[in-house]
């Protein structure tokens, strides 16, 4: 399947180069790389997608299909749609990008952050094994790279060892991540954000409950002062507090929690997606315990109407790749 993608991906490529009758100036694409940083900055992740596919094309009519400034932007794209939670739309991207710079023998740091995000795809469709393998060839190719490069390696194994019960080494590895990422900015980078994100993530998993709240309150923070209030990283930063609410037993916090990622999910671009769904069915469990029986099966039914419509999209979206 992967395969196939990938090969789909490259038919497109030869398809796009042959029909450049003239191409665009070599740096054409390069105006569209702040402006699609600055729409992911506001939530729009749908409209950054939108723009760097525009510099893609504009990047493959200019320098061919297979440059290495194709496979960053190729990069790029893959992950906002990560950010969006579109695996099947990241991985032909990414494995189109790492066999390009893989077979041009490159040292780019651009490597290691596509191996990073394969590791994030194959953690999403369950192949935890291949997660991690990606991950720590990512780490060994981000040690002499700059600290973001490195940032996004230790994060990304991060995830791999979590989801391997590798407590102990995860922590480490998204301390190293933090350590990177506070070289940078002792103020807090939204990529900070992230490493805070994991870490509370790994407190949870691991039912630690009061040590989850303060890195994951951290990462709100930071992530409410340097993104726009839609973004649904956001959403993401209020429902893992909820879970460390509803673990400490206060379930009016977690309640509350939830219904502000509801909001922001909401009023984002991308609306009734599975996050939301995933918020509501937390929300109804609280309203259930709280004896809020009507509430809770509206917001389950409201779930579940959510997941088989993005079901039935997911499968018709397989079909059509």
């Amino acid at each position: 399947m992967r395969l196939a993608l990938a090969l789909l991906f490259r038919l497109a490529i030869s398809v796009a180069q042959a029909s450049a009758s003239s191409g665009p100036e070599p740096n054409a694409s390069a105006d569209l790389l702040p402006r699609a940083q600055q729409q992911c900055r506001d939530g729009d992740l749908a409209a950054a997608a939108s723009v760097l596919r525009d510099a893609l094309n504009q990047t493959i009519a200019a320098k061919g299909g297979e440059s290495e400034e194709a496979a960053r932007i190729m990069a790029e794209l893959a992950g906002v749609a990560i950010a969006r939670q579109r695996y099947l739309d990241a991985e032909p991207l990414l494995i189109v990008a790492r066999n390009i710079l893989t077979e041009r023998r490159s040292e780019d740091p651009e490597l290691s952050v596509v191996l990073s995000r394969l590791s994030r795809v194959a953690l999403a469709r369950g192949d935890n094994e291949a997660a991690l393998s990606e991950a720590e060839q990512a780490v060994a190719l981000a040690r002499q790279s700059a600290p973001a490069v490195q940032a996004e390696a230790s994060r990304a194994l991060g995830a791999a060892l979590i989801a391997q019960s590798r407590f102990e080494e995860a922590e480490a590895a998204l301390n190293r991540a933090l350590e990177a990422d506070r070289s940078r900015d002792s103020d807090g980078l939204p990529t900070t954000a992230r490493d805070l994100s994991e870490l509370g993530s790994l407190y949870l998993r691991q039912k630690r409950f009061a040590d989850a709240l303060p890195p994951l309150e951290e990462a709100a923070e930071i992530d409410q002062r340097s993104r726009a209030p839609i973004h649904p990283f956001i959403a993401d930063d209020f429902f893992d507090l909820g879970q460390a609410y509803d673990g400490l037993h206060r379930p009016e916090m977690a309640a509350a929690a939830f219904r502000v990622a509801l909001h922001v999910l909401e009023r984002g671009v991308d609306r009734r997606t599975p996050r939301l769904a995933y918020t509501e069915m937390e929300l109804a469990r609280i309203y259930r315990a709280s004896g809020k029986n009507a509430d809770a099966e509206a917001a389950a039914d409201d779930a579940a109407h959510i997941l088989r419509a993005a079901e039935k999209a997911e499968r018709k979206r397989e079909r059509r790749i």
